[in-house]
């Protein structure tokens, strides 16, 4: 059945995809003080379109630097890496924003599909024309668990792998069966379509950091987000104080991905009014490990660590206490063949 979340096997060792940078880029070296009073919002962001088309690491120096608008990385095969947990970007001013961005471009235009999935990807002839693109696979959303609950569908990111006619052959398999008439289309859904990624980001990698939101009383700020992203990595981030009294706030979001690997990280005091801590959506062949999430009881509601829509996935060794603040410490929804391996939930105490 859908939606299986094994608590079983040993996580195999595996490598990062991610080749060795060639080109090493000082951020003091584009005006960067690291003081924290100067605000570096400008001399980072030079920094990392220094890099262009070509691979290469941006490196930030033991400092503390002054962020007061969103730092983003659109460029493939780059990394942002600083030296531990002295390397800090203090995140400062009363605007909402996401402190650091990773992004690729967005979907192409919804096509159905003319035949079941399984095993290939059947498609509209042209709308998948490429092998090694990256679509989006969907069925029709669908209410779930009562009015106030959100439209759901399934949903997978696929690679293609080759393309002869109508059809297109992906790597691995379909985690759920998207079928053209389910027999039970009230609970799963319909109507499969597929929507091309248009130009991921892939081989960035984002380490050794502490991102640091205190001085920020923007409203929705975020720490971290990654999205349309592949073959990537977050790892060796400690994430504090991104709990603003008021908004919506998440610690770290990540959406619409292939074969990322988010390790290593600590997330403290991040996410209030509703918002997450650790928000993963729409990832195939993801690796989630390490990760120790704790809230403090000056928050009113977040959830510690959210996975919808993981597909083909594994989460190992992950630790969430929610202090006493409201919502859940650990959420899964929509999930096809994952595997969690010693992941410790902590309930909120009551009071």
């Amino acid at each position: 059945m859908p939606g299986l979340f094994l608590c079983i096997f040993a996580l195999l060792a595996q490598s990062s995809p991610h080749s060795s940078k060639q080109r090493v880029i000082d951020a003091l070296a584009h005006g960067a003080k690291g003081n924290g009073v100067i605000d570096d919002t400008a001399a980072l962001q030079s920094a990392f379109g220094s890099l262009g088309a070509e691979d290469g690491t941006v490196h930030l120096p033991c400092g503390t630097y002054l962020v007061t608008g969103e730092l983003k990385i659109d460029t493939s095969n780059t990394s942002i890496q600083g030296s531990g947990d002295c390397t800090i970007l203090k995140v400062a001013g009363g605007n909402s924003f996401v402190a650091l961005t990773v992004s690729g471009r967005g979907l192409g235009a919804a096509a159905r599909v003319v035949r079941d999935t399984m095993p290939n990807l059947h498609r509209q002839k042209g709308r998948v024309d490429e092998a090694g693109c990256r679509p989006r696979f969907s069925d029709k959303a669908m209410a779930s668990n009562g009015a106030r609950s959100p439209m759901m569908s399934d949903q997978q990111i696929v690679k293609v792998i080759s393309v002869s006619g109508d059809t297109a052959t992906i790597e691995d398999n379909f985690a759920h069966d998207f079928t053209l008439a389910s027999p039970h289309p009230r609970i799963q859904g319909c109507c499969p379509y597929v929507q091309k990624i248009l130009a991921p980001v892939s081989n960035v990698i984002v380490t050794k950091l502490r991102i640091d939101g205190k001085l920020n009383t923007g409203s929705e700020s975020e720490a971290l987000a990654m999205n349309f992203a592949v073959d990537s990595e977050i790892a060796f981030v400690n994430i504090t104080n991104f709990a603003q009294p008021t908004g919506r706030v998440t610690g770290v979001r990540v959406g619409t991905g292939y074969h990322n690997r988010f390790r290593n990280i600590t997330c403290t005091a991040c996410g209030n009014g509703g918002g997450v801590s650790f928000w993963v959506f729409r990832q195939s062949q993801a690796t989630i490990e390490n990760l120790t999430i704790g809230n403090s009881s000056a928050l009113s509601e977040v959830f510690g660590l959210t996975v919808c829509q993981p597909n083909n996935s594994t989460v190992s060794n992950v630790t969430v206490d929610a202090g006493e603040a409201k919502g859940r410490p650990f959420k899964l929804a929509r999930a096809n063949h994952n595997v969690s391996i010693m992941s410790r939930p902590r309930m909120a105490r009551a009071g």
